[in-house]
């Protein structure tokens, strides 16, 4: 965006760029965060989706519904995930390098397998199927 720095350094130390209005450097702060935050939802969804993609989140949203324990141990481990994001996002700085906000490692890994959760998902589809089925005969 800016091809100016925000701050040089003329052998005392850092300042303020003084080529830079005050809009200027206001603006420039701003997209600093912003870049932040972006790189900060990337890491989150990134490590996310280290663990499950695909059609393995419907399959987990199926046993949620359903009260599946796997699944709901699952929905929790991801709501961690972005509980940290959140967190992590309310302190972000322009000054902050993006890397040291990456690490989400304290939600650890996805308690279940993907083909554990396939699995329940679909025990849960089944279960709903004749929920709907048994709904359905008592309306006609």
């Amino acid at each position: 965006m800016f091809n100016r720095p925000l701050y040089i350094d003329n052998g005392n130390g850092p300042e303020r760029n003084p080529d830079l209005t005050d809009d200027e450097f206001n603006a420039l702060l701003a997209w600093m965060v912003w870049e932040n935050s972006i790189e900060l939802w990337r890491a989150a969804t990134n490590y996310e989706l280290k663990y499950i993609s695909g059609s393995a989140p419907v399959f987990m949203l199926l046993g949620v519904i359903m009260g599946k324990p796997k699944a709901t141990a699952c929905k929790n481990w991801v709501f961690s995930i972005w509980n940290q994001y959140y967190e992590k996002k309310s302190s972000i700085t322009h000054e902050q390098n993006s890397h040291a906000l990456e690490d989400f490692s304290a939600s650890g890994a996805m308690p279940y397998s993907v083909p554990e959760i396939l699995i329940e998902g679909a025990e849960a589809l089944s279960e709903l199927q004749v929920l709907l089925s048994i709904m359905k005969s008592k309306i006609t």
